[in-house]
């Protein structure tokens, strides 16, 4: 049975309204994966940035406490520096006449003292 034109017409319009329904509902459902890899995603990036201001505090914190342990270092340092300066220029440089004299007998005491060990450990 020979089709007409109408017929023949009619079947291609509905065969491509097929294929393109087909293809509207891969591309619908394409899509919709797509938004919910986009939801997960973003609730990943919500989490991940709470978690960067989380840490972003914490370091923070501690660059603050760095500050003060720098502040407290140089203070240290500076008083250090001072005792120096005073153990200097009033206790070894006067004292430096009678050094001769006490390295001997610092280095008689020492061993006096390692022989003493030796021997109540021995």
């Amino acid at each position: 049975m020979p089709l007409t034109l109408n017929q023949f017409l009619w079947l291609v319009i509905t065969l491509v309204i097929v294929v393109v329904a087909t293809w509207l509902i891969l591309f619908l459902h394409q899509l919709k994966r797509t938004a919910e890899e986009a939801e997960k995603a973003l609730a990943e990036l919500r989490h991940n940035l709470q978690e960067f201001n989380e840490l972003q505090a914490l370091i923070k914190e501690k660059a603050e406490r760095v500050g003060e342990t720098i502040e407290s270092s140089r203070k240290i340092a500076s008083n250090l520096a001072e005792i120096l300066g005073f153990m200097t220029a009033r206790v070894i440089r006067p004292s430096a006449q009678y050094w001769p004299l006490i390295f001997p007998l610092l280095q008689f005491l020492w061993r006096h003292k390692k022989k003493r060990k030796e021997k109540s450990h021995g």
